[in-house]
């Protein structure tokens, strides 16, 4: 009995610990996507923590977007500022703490309840997938930076960022 309650907590606690990494990653990926619309068909180096944090907050959205096909969201006041560019994807790392949030309390009260602690474990598992996919796409957020903004050049004289050619081309 004492062994068992040990291995729930170390399961539990391990939980924790890879959902506050992945909390940690989303904030981070927001903070670098600040200030740019969600457009996920436009180059930017940030593109790539927007796509991680969409993905994140994706159920929400969509069942925010069920939701919306039967009420008049768009009608709200708080809408325009929720929607508006500067904090679009303030807004959506918000709902992917929240999704994030959900998904923790389900495996921790839920599933641990219902089917023991292989599945606590195998949830465990799937969150640590998404917290290195998370340094991933953090890591080519900054290397797309590196490549954008330092100097590389591809060819022999064309710039290397898509921002530098509609600069030389305003010029």
């Amino acid at each position: 009995m004492k062994i068992r309650f040990h291995l729930r907590m170390a399961a539990i606690t391990k939980l924790s610990r890879v959902s506050l990494t992945l909390g940690a990653i989303i904030v981070f990926a927001s903070v670098l996507s600040l200030g740019r619309p969600l457009n996920l068909s436009e180059y930017f180096p940030a593109s790539f923590a927007q796509f991680f944090v969409w993905v994140c907050a994706f159920p929400i959205l969509t069942a925010g977007a069920a939701v919306g096909s039967f009420a008049d969201l768009t009608s709200l006041p708080f809408w325009d500022t929720l929607a508006s560019e500067k904090v679009q994807m303030a807004s959506i790392g918000a709902l992917a703490l929240l999704n994030l949030f959900i998904v923790w309390a389900f495996i921790r009260y839920v599933v641990l309840k219902l089917w023991g602690l292989e599945w606590v474990n195998a949830g465990t598992t799937i969150l640590k997938c998404f917290v290195i996919w998370g340094f991933f796409q953090i890591a080519c957020v900054f290397i797309a930076y590196a490549w954008s903004f330092g100097g590389f050049k591809s060819g022999d004289s064309e710039p290397a960022c898509a921002a530098q050619s509609a600069e030389l081309v305003r010029q």
